[in-house]
């Protein structure tokens, strides 16, 4: 009778081990317990791409080959070593020679294999257009970032699993501290996560075939160089033995550093295989606005609490300079956008008469760019130099008004060469679509280069091709020019060439910077155009039914 009124409900007939079956496969989706409901619950926040990409990687033959190899090297080497250290393995401390020898063999999988992976893997979406299906679902660019770069943290995981009982044994062999196996292991892991979160984002950005090969050639020269300077970084920190306090100092800075331009190259591959008509340009530069500012800050604090009275202005000047290179690279790419902001990205800017002040310069355009460039670096520069200068007595501190004036010959040249590249692009790339913020770093490259090339010329053919002179002609030559006017060189300044070389930077960095600026009051006086009525009744809709699926999860949880 039950068969037959299954057959009538138009439910198949299950015989009795596949209605078992059936009943187990439903208590396990459903749960038991409100522990097993919770569970269930709490894996729908999984990332689903990290899902996807750790089934792909663990059953691909890269990772089973690398993985039995890298397990097959560690016993080779670690009998190899415990064998030559017979007989002093009793009485002698030989933990060092065999730590290094297993980060030597950590450093392939962790810099080659892992990066590599990550930049195939998403290269290989790009290539197959899972990233326009991935549109219309629910995922973002984000997660699928933070999904790939997940999975790398999850094999890095696994390769360090494989070495964790060698590891240990290399305490028990004496001669290291536990701080060093400490430090070794979180500098391998985030130079390898860091060099993978390089390879997505490098990743993001090649369109073909030919792009991909390149990059991945650039790629793996970067991960070979990385690979011998975090070697011999590493032989360093195991060889002395033991780590000073203002080690674990340094390695918490380059954490943050690490951290950030991650999440800044991160955002900029998110913004790439993004919607086309989205606001790309906000997006990167508030990572770049925060970490100028936390590195301005940061150093600033070291400044005060660690530095002395010789050391702090030398601090002080590699912290502008740093921040100098940190928006000079961001503003010769910026200067390559186009300015033209879809009507999407439109319905996104700022309305209020606060908003349209402080929060322009994040719009996209070269305009708006050039000057948030120049004001955040200025900004953070003289702010960063002037407050430890009045906070400090002039008995603790050793800073001069050389370097004030340094900071601002640093701005003129920002003003001076972006402002040149970004005319150079409303002129000959006014039509050009595709490309624009690679050749506006190109374009920036070679007026560097063409500067350096005339310059030196100039002064060899000035003094009869005998010698090098810097004369006041020379001042479009960047690297000539700082070197000459650093901070420390305090009897520079009075020269006349040096002189002269200022006041012409000076002037030629105003002239640009105004016919800069007049060109950016159409980007600015840009009106925001509001949301239709039929988007805002299809978003609320949207909202109010996922706020009603998180309710029936959380009741169905309890």
């Amino acid at each position: 009778m039950t068969s037959a009124s299954s057959a009538l409900d138009g439910q198949p007939i299950l015989a009795p081990d596949q209605l078992e079956h059936a009943a187990a496969i439903e208590q396990l989706v459903e749960g038991e317990t409100a522990w097993d409901r919770r569970l269930i619950s709490l894996s729908n926040w999984i990332n689903p791409i990290l899902v996807k990409e750790t089934r792909q990687a663990l059953k691909s033959k890269q990772f089973s080959m690398t993985l039995l190899l890298l397990t097959i090297v560690v016993l080779a080497w670690s009998m190899a070593a415990i064998i030559g250290m017979i007989p002093s393995i009793y009485y002698a401390s030989n933990g060092t020679g065999l730590l290094i020898g297993y980060a030597i063999i950590l450093i392939f999988p962790s810099l080659i294999i892992i990066p590599q992976a990550a930049f195939r893997s998403m290269a290989s979406e790009l290539d197959d257009g899972t990233f326009e299906t991935l549109s219309l679902s629910t995922l973002t660019p984000r997660h699928i970032l933070i999904g790939k770069l997940s999975v790398a943290a999850l094999q890095l995981l696994i390769y360090f699993s494989v070495l964790a009982p060698c590891i240990a044994l290399t305490y028990l062999l004496r001669g290291l501290t536990l701080d060093v196996i400490a430090m070794t292991l979180i500098l391998l892991a985030s130079c390898s996560l860091a060099v993978s979160a390089i390879a997505i984002s490098v990743a993001a950005f090649a369109r073909n075939r030919v792009q991909q090969v390149f990059f991945s050639i650039v790629l793996l020269g970067g991960q070979v160089f990385s690979a011998f300077a975090v070697g011999s970084t590493l032989l360093g920190i195991v060889s002395y033995g033991s780590i000073p306090s203002e080690s674990w100092i340094v390695l918490g800075v380059f954490l943050l550093v690490v951290i950030l331009y991650s999440w800044l190259l991160l955002r900029s591959a998110g913004c790439a295989i993004g919607v086309a008509s989205e606001n790309r340009s906000t997006p990167i530069r508030v990572p770049l606005l925060l970490i100028g500012l936390l590195l301005a800050m940061l150093t600033g604090f070291f400044s005060i609490c660690y530095g002395d009275r010789t050391a702090m202005q030398d601090l002080l000047a590699i912290s502008v300079n740093f921040l100098f290179a940190h928006w000079g690279i961001a503003g010769c790419i910026m200067m390559g956008e186009q300015g033209v902001i879809p009507v999407r990205a439109r319905r996104s800017l700022p309305s209020s008469l606060w908003g349209r002040l402080f929060l322009t310069w994040l719009n996209p355009g070269a305009g708006p760019g050039y000057l948030f460039v120049l004001l955040s670096f200025m900004g953070s520069a003289f702010t960063l130099v002037l407050a430890t200068w009045f906070l400090l007595p002039a008995t603790k501190s050793n800073i001069t008004i050389q370097l004030v004036l340094y900071v601002a010959v640093l701005s003129a040249y920002l003003a001076l060469y972006l402002g040149t590249v970004r005319l150079i692009c409303m002129v000959f790339l006014r039509r050009v679509m595709a490309g624009r913020l690679v050749a506006s770093f190109t374009i920036t490259c070679v007026l560097l280069i063409l500067s350096v090339v005339a310059t030196l010329s100039l002064s060899l053919a000035a003094n009869r091709y005998q010698r090098l002179a810097f004369d006041w002609y020379c001042f479009p030559n960047l690297f000539w020019t700082l070197g000459e006017l650093y901070p420390s060189n305090q009897n520079r300044w009075v020269l006349p060439e040096c002189f002269f070389a200022v006041v012409c930077l000076a002037i030629s960095s105003a002239i640009l910077g105004l016919i800069n600026v007049a060109l950016t009051a159409k980007d600015v006086v840009m009106l925001r155009i509001e949301t239709p009525e039929r988007v805002v009744r299809e978003r609320s809709k949207i909202r109010s039914k996922k706020e009603e699926d998180d309710e029936l999860e959380g009741l169905a949880a309890e």
